[in-house]
């Protein structure tokens, strides 16, 4: 493939240097705690339900699907890093690093593919934030009046959505690491403050550790709800195009995974031990009502409730995008956000359950995204890297070797005189090149190897993918399965408000 990566002519549009400002770069540290933003606080309060009704096999299954995603990011990080050596402009598309990448190896009609996975994905992600946030608004209503007012979920994710419109009218946040700090900050203060109500509950279970049998269902759906909670690898990319130092993306997803996969194992241990199978699908709905309880839901709710205006951004912008909606505040953009804001409550309306909705989504989007597409990618693009190599010691290294002694960064673009609205430009409006040069963008040593994929890695790769494809199948039909049988019992808002409200005391 001589010359494919060599050179690309990207049409410049409005706002492009804008991005590729570094002023906005962050440490290892920071985009630690920007992952584990994107997890929240579904760890704590969701997870150990659905680790616990797979009995003994639940905490395995947690250290293994944690492993495979860790495996799984670090060779997307590695892919990114790859790419940005072949193909220089790939700095453009860093807004939708994911899809870009599928797209250079695979193409444009998989890249859109690979998009609207994506995009569906963020979408369906915030169905369960405001069902879990909602659902923790009624619970803190009736106990703090004794259950005298008991104002049903179902109205409070209206009021919600009502509430997150304005806000996401906003724009896109271009440095959002403190709001990243407070979400890191809420999910480690959660997590002790329940803790604390576990060990003060004086009205636990007199079976305590009686754990249900394992069956192949329990295990799918969990396998789901895991691979959904810590599924989070477009997020992650994205981390990583604004982090400084590109290659110690893998330093913030083990700091962030084993943190949060700490959390998960610590959290579901107690609930086994303490509740067994009794423990609630929403934890916190389980435990005795005081003011730890009270600090706990309130700061639950908060963090569900930023983490839902901060995670569609990126659903926003690729829509807006697409309808060529301008990137300043108007009428246009609060049109389109608030009618995703919309669209997100009228399905949490529909669908019966928060935990089922995980699941599956986890099953049909998750999945491929996370285990299946990750390590083909990683073959692809080491093949490519290797070819790259050769031609470079056979000669052609003024085409392909990196910059090491610049860190500016020149690209040719292609483009015409409308869009760059110059007055000096040339009357006639065909296309003429130049060359735009980012300065100050940080020198970045690879450390890149051409050496042949082992067959080892070779055997791991199809491994993942394997258990991926296997996962995605059995995750969708069991979850599937299990969203037909609790809608029969628990109907959704839409079908029945006094119906609904009693998930959460289910």
């Amino acid at each position: 493939m001589p010359g494919k990566f060599e050179e690309r002519l990207p049409l410049i549009r409005k706002g492009l240097i804008d991005e590729f400002t570094p002023s906005h770069q962050i440490s290892v540290i920071l985009a630690a705690a920007c992952i584990i933003d994107q997890f929240g606080v579904n760890p704590i309060i969701v997870l150990p339900k659905g680790i616990i009704i797979c009995g003994w096999v639940g905490y395995p299954l947690v250290l293994l699907v944690i492993s495979l995603t860790i495996y799984t990011a670090m060779l997307l990080g590695r892919c990114w890093v790859i790419a940005e050596h072949l193909d220089k402009s790939m700095v453009l598309k860093s807004r939708y690093a994911y899809s870009a990448l599928t797209e250079m190896v695979w193409g444009k009609t998989t890249g859109r593919i690979i998009n609207f996975l994506i995009d569906v994905s963020v979408f369906c992600s915030n169905i369960p934030a405001l069902l879990i946030a909602s659902q923790n608004l009624q619970f803190f209503d009736a106990t703090i009046s004794n259950y005298t007012f008991n104002f049903s979920y179902c109205y409070w994710l209206v009021i919600l959505g009502v509430a997150l419109c304005p806000l996401t009218w906003l724009g896109s946040p271009k440095d959002t690491k403190w709001i990243s700090a407070f979400s890191a900050f809420s999910v480690f203060t959660c997590a002790f403050l329940t803790w604390t109500c576990m060990f003060l509950d004086e009205t636990r279970p007199s079976l305590q550790g009686r754990l249900p049998s394992p069956d192949w269902q329990g295990v799918s759906v969990a396998f789901g709800i895991l691979t959904f909670q810590f599924g989070c690898h477009p997020s992650i990319l994205t981390i990583q195009t604004d982090m400084s130092d590109k290659r110690k993306l893998s330093r913030s997803i083990l700091i962030s995974f084993i943190a949060i996969g700490a959390l998960t194992l610590i959290t579901a241990s107690l609930s086994g031990v303490l509740y067994g199978a009794e423990t609630h699908a929403n934890l916190v709905r389980g435990l005795p009502v005081n003011l730890f309880l009270y600090f706990d839901v309130i700061l639950l709710t908060l963090q569900l409730f930023l983490s839902t205006i901060v995670g569609q951004y990126t659903l926003f912008q690729d829509v807006e995008d697409k309808f060529g909606i301008p990137r300043d505040l108007c009428w246009q953009r609060c049109l389109i956000r608030s009618l995703i804001v919309v669209l997100v409550v009228v399905f949490a309306e529909i669908l019966p359950r928060f935990d089922l909705v995980m699941g599956i989504i986890g099953g049909v989007l998750t999945g491929p995204i996370t285990l299946i597409f990750p390590p083909l990618l990683h073959l692809q693009f080491r093949r490519l890297l290797h070819e790259e190599k050769m031609r470079s010691r056979n000669g052609d290294k003024d085409k392909t070797e990196v910059q090491k002694e610049e860190p500016d960064l020149t690209i040719r673009i292609e483009s015409q005189r409308q869009m760059l609205g110059n007055p000096a430009s040339p009357k006639n409006p065909e296309n003429f090149t130049f060359d735009l040069r980012f300065v100050g963008l940080p020198k970045v040593n690879f450390g890149l190897n051409d050496e042949q994929i082992s067959l080892t890695e070779f055997a791991v790769s199809f491994l993942v993918v394997g258990i991926g494809i296997i996962q995605t199948a059995m995750a969708t039909y069991y979850g599937a399965t299990a969203a037909v049988k609790s809608t029969k019992f628990l109907p959704p808002c839409i079908v029945s408000v006094e119906g609904a409200s009693r998930i959460t005391n289910a």
